[in-house]
């Protein structure tokens, strides 16, 4: 069969050398060799090309950056430095799929445009300039071959002809300026010899026709600006593949030569040239060149056996090493697989050969012939790959990929998917299934992408990776909620619950868990949110925060339904049981070395005991002295937090004496410990007994003297804090008016502080003078007009308001705001101050004139 000239363009270069070494490259390799006795083959050039050789380039492009940072560096190092790594960016390039690719490009244009500030007028600069040409040219060439090998992809040809332009502009303006250079005198030991400056233009003119050739080569076939351009490029290339064979640009010309009469349809003059390449025993890679040359006018003109006869290993030595001739052999291999469609076994046996030709060429050369090999496979893909390879269609898939055609990757991926499982691979079908849901993802089709992800675990649940791609959907679904899409919260919710049921021992399953218990606490659903996270296992690597998160969500469920009048010591003992499980394990026995999550469950164990429980207060005594016995790698905040919490268990005790002792072993900790103290001892203060009250209170004045010697550390709600639990200690000790003279200012101070006001108005209705209790009633007011109705406070304020107005002698007012508290659903029952509402309104109703 015939294959269009179009795709099977050759990319031979040179660099020129005036040593007289010769280095042959291929049109991906921007390197500039320069003239012996200004820049030698130094130790750095050699080993950089080494590194590059072998696809190093993170590494290579490490080293040229630390050289350059190195000001002991001289001028001429920094340009060359500067020009070996725009080659090493630019090569890279070549070997990396669009999105990196583009990166790249920028560094290696980057890395010489920033020479110009300093280096503008050293005679050396010149060299960067060719370099910069190159990298233009380069990536202009690497979009052509891109757009010529599929029309259809995102790759633009007006972009390549773009490109293409500007490099040969490029390297228009460099030679004028190499012309220049060799026209004036050298009066410089800085200047290049006129030897080297005419190495160098050879080396321009070279470069500038194989930018036209690839010009002509993003028009269409027979057009008369192709034709333009490719006659263009042999004008230029005809003296220069006349020059003596040690000139090192003279072999690659002569190749391009024949790829420039092949193109035009002049295939005896192509010949002649090619047999002339072969008699003059030219290097091995320039003869493979030759020979690929060759491969390619048979195919153009039919002569598939001839061209399968020259692919063939015996023909030449060392052939494995030349890409382009690997490249122009699988050509001849799609060729015969295309003729003998209606043989299944020889089709079959060259679709193999097909496939291990692709994998050469990656293993052997390199990403880039990899993807030049495979772009050919996705050219012929329009017209149909066999179903039954599967090999063609993973390189079909990935190739349409690189080349930016995202929807015909992602058929290609699914049909490849279908044919591994019709043969029993069903872990390969899963991986493909895979890529393609993951091409959906990075084109940010999140919808189509979850659906995929869904599927396929759904479709496959045992499969080891399962869960995992599940836990990807269930991602999308949170990224879809989070940009509030509609009805993307129900499905994240529901993913997370079928993750749970279909995985639930997996070791995502956790990660959903987490997931969930953050979803149901942040929409205050503190029961789903508590089964969430006690749920997870301790293999969980955020196990610690698990603990942490369900204690905070029991703690104020705990809270709420208590507020609401429920009794909750069956829940609060069934989680005391579970995070005293945590402590003790499978053995019931206290660990000698305490973990993190230990540690956090010992913590959550007593708190809630102190909270909602009474408290077996030597067992949980018990529990802290011996997690305190070991602090090998504990927080400073764990420990201050557990001497907390051993303070006030010795506060409930009575026993004042132990309580101040380890308070002392606290005194000197941050601000942090004291505030943490303050707030637990204000909890069990409330709900202590009067004798043990006071005791406490005795201890918080302890604390909030040592406090006032940090107050420059506090912000201005801690200090309100601080000053607001002094006040309440002053009065519980018996220091009312000091505690009102304190609770006056903050007061004032803080109008919007509902603590405080609260805490104010509760002082003032305790005294036993008509004024503190006029204060008391319109404070109070205050408090009921700026909270939310049905609040626990807001129930407290209207409680404390009548109240205040049965202490003056009013009692209608104190019954007419207790008759609307119980008309409001669920009235006096809504909260846990039924009893005292009850008693007040019968005080109040005995208090009221008769009608």
């Amino acid at each position: 069969m015939n294959i269009p000239t179009a795709l099977t363009s050759t990319n031979a270069g040179v660099v020129p050398g005036v040593l007289g070494r010769l280095h042959l490259f291929l049109a991906f390799s921007v390197l500039v060799s320069w003239p012996a006795s200004v820049a030698a083959e130094s130790t750095d050039r050699l080993f950089l090309e080494g590194l590059r050789q072998r696809r190093l380039f993170y590494l290579t492009e490490s080293y040229c950056q630390q050289r350059l940072a190195d000001s002991t560096l001289g001028d001429d190092k920094q340009i060359d430095m500067a020009i070996d790594l725009s080659r090493t960016f630019a090569q890279h390039a070549l070997h990396s799929v669009l999105p990196e690719r583009e990166v790249l490009w920028q560094r290696a244009a980057s890395a010489i445009q920033v020479l110009e500030t300093r280096y503008s007028h050293h005679p050396r600069f010149v060299l960067a300039q060719v370099q910069q040409a190159l990298v233009v040219l380069a990536e202009g060439e690497l979009a052509r071959q891109e757009w010529e090998m599929d029309r259809g992809s995102a790759i633009s040809v007006e972009a390549s002809r773009d490109k293409l332009r500007q490099a040969i502009q490029l390297l228009q303006a460099v030679q004028n300026e190499v012309v220049r250079k060799r026209r004036q005198p050298s009066t410089s030991e800085e200047r290049f010899s006129d030897q080297q400056l005419l190495s160098l233009q050879k080396h321009i003119s070279y470069q500038w026709a194989r930018a036209l050739r690839n010009q002509g080569l993003s028009y269409p076939e027979e057009s008369a600006d192709r034709v333009h351009a490719l006659t263009q490029a042999l004008e230029q290339l005809l003296p220069l593949a006349q020059l003596s064979l040690d000139q090192s640009v003279a072999w690659p010309s002569r190749i391009d030569q024949i790829v420039c009469y092949r193109l035009l349809g002049k295939s005896d003059l192509a010949r002649t040239q090619i047999d002339a390449v072969i008699q003059q025993r030219a290097p091995v890679d320039v003869q493979l060149q030759a020979l690929a040359e060759r491969m390619r006018i048979a195919l153009a003109e039919g002569e598939l056996r001839q061209a399968l006869d020259l692919a063939e290993p015996d023909q030449l030595v060392g052939k494995t090493g030349s890409a382009d001739f690997d490249l122009a052999s699988l050509e001849s291999f799609v060729a015969a697989w295309r003729a003998s469609t209606s043989d299944p076994v020889q089709a079959d046996r060259w679709q193999n050969r097909i496939a291990a030709k692709l994998d050469e060429l990656g293993k052997v050369h390199g990403p880039y012939w990899k993807r030049r090999g495979g772009m050919l496979l996705t050219r012929v893909a329009s017209d149909g790959i066999d179903p039954d390879n599967l090999e063609l269609l993973v390189q079909t898939a990935q190739n349409f990929y690189v080349s930016g055609q995202w929807n015909e990757s992602v058929q290609a991926y699914d049909q490849a998917a279908r044919h591994a499982r019709d043969l029993g691979d069903n872990d390969r079908s899963f991986r493909l299934s895979y890529s393609a849901a993951q091409i959906r993802e990075e084109r940010q089709d999140l919808v189509e992408a979850m659906k995929r992800f869904r599927e396929l675990s759904s479709n496959q649940p045992t499969h080891p990776r399962a869960g995992d791609v599940h836990l990807q959907a269930v991602w999308m679904a949170a990224e879809r909620a989070r940009q509030q899409q509609s009805g993307a919260l129900e499905d994240y919710i529901a993913l997370l619950n079928e993750h749970l049921e279909y995985w639930p021992h997996a070791s995502s399953s956790d990660t959903a868990r987490w997931w969930l218990g953050r979803l149901k606490e942040h929409i205050g659903d503190w029961s789903a949110a508590v089964i969430a996270y006690r749920d997870i296992s301790m293999d969980f690597a955020s196990h610690k925060a698990a603990i942490r998160a369900a204690d905070r969500c029991w703690m104020r469920w705990l809270d709420e339904r208590r507020s609401a009048g429920e009794d909750v010591g069956a829940e609060a003992s069934a989680a005391v049981k579970y995070f005293d499980r945590i402590i003790v394990g499978s053995d019931s026995r206290l660990p000698e070395r305490w973990s993190p999550s230990a540690r956090a469950a010992v913590l959550a164990s007593v708190r809630l005991q102190l909270r909602f429980l009474e408290p077996d207060l030597d067992c949980a005594e018990a529990f802290l002295g011996a997690a305190l016995g070991d602090r090998s790698n504990a927080s400073i905040d764990w420990l201050s937090k557990a001497q907390t919490l051993l303070v006030v268990l010795l506060a409930r005790q009575g026993r004042m004496r132990e309580a101040k002792s380890v308070f002392s072993e606290i005194s000197n900790s941050s601000p942090s410990a004291f505030l943490n103290l303050l707030q637990v001892t204000s909890q069990l203060a409330a709900e202590s007994a009067p004798d043990i009250r006071r005791q406490i209170a005795d201890l918080q004045l302890d604390v909030t003297s040592s406090l006032a010697d940090h107050l420059e550390e506090l912000t201005a709600r801690q200090r309100g804090l601080m000053f607001l639990t002094r006040a309440q200690a002053l009065a519980a000790v018996g220091q009312r008016a000091e505690a009102l003279e304190i609770l006056a200012t903050l007061s004032a101070q803080n109008p919007r502080e509902a603590g405080i006001q609260e805490a104010y108005a509760r002082l003032l209705l305790d005294a036993q003078d008509r004024a503190s209790w006029e204060r008391a009633r319109d404070k109070w007011r205050e408090v009921a007009v700026r909270c939310r109705p049905k609040t626990p406070r807001w129930y407290r304020a209207k409680y404390s308001l009548a109240l205040a107005h049965y202490r003056l002698g009013d009692p209608s007012r104190a019954a007419e705001i207790l008759r609307l508290v119980q008309a409001i659903p669920p009235g006096f029952q809504g909260t846990s101050l039924a009893p005292e509402f009850t008693k007040l309104l019968e005080m109040v109703s005995a208090s009221e004139p008769a009608s």
